[in-house]
């Protein structure tokens, strides 16, 4: 998404293709949400309202539980960054298309664009938030693929 935003006004055919990209990870990882690993599968993290406020209220005031997976703050960020990342790679196929009239399909593809970076970096200030919360490295967790369950000293 970085070489997207990047070349979104120097090079055309460098912004698509990395838009495209962009677009065929998200379909890779929202096949992986439905076919993965347990903690992987959006049956694992996909919550409601409720509990995502109600994590965040717990995280808030230091009483949050600790998720193996993600965590339902975290797993409503995920599902908005696929939905911003394929809103957006349709928006601009859609311009490119010609199905779009340009101005307000440029608009609309360049407020998503937008949208995915701020979502992106409160995404990233909420993994270093819960971590110091959850005392944990959520980005190793998050390279790796492991997290010591509660019992596991390590």
């Amino acid at each position: 998404m970085i070489v997207a935003y990047a070349t979104a006004e120097d090079s055309r055919q460098g912004h698509e293709i990395a838009g495209l990209a962009a677009v065929a990870l998200v379909t890779l990882r929202a096949l992986w949400g439905l076919v993965g690993p347990a903690k992987a599968r959006f049956d694992d993290f996909v919550t409601g309202p409720a509990a995502i406020i109600g994590y965040l209220r717990g995280l808030a005031a230091g009483t949050a539980p600790r998720f193996l997976g993600h965590t339902p703050a975290g797993g409503a960020m995920a599902v908005l960054l696929l939905v911003l990342v394929v809103a957006t790679g349709l928006t601009g196929v859609l311009m490119v298309g010609g199905v779009l009239p340009h101005e307000a399909g440029e608009e609309l593809h360049e407020i998503l664009g937008t949208s995915i970076l701020v979502v992106a970096g409160a995404h990233v200030l909420g993994v270093v938030v819960s971590s110091v919360g959850h005392r944990e490295t959520l980005i190793r967790s998050m390279v790796t693929g492991w997290k010591p369950a509660p019992s596991d000293p390590a």
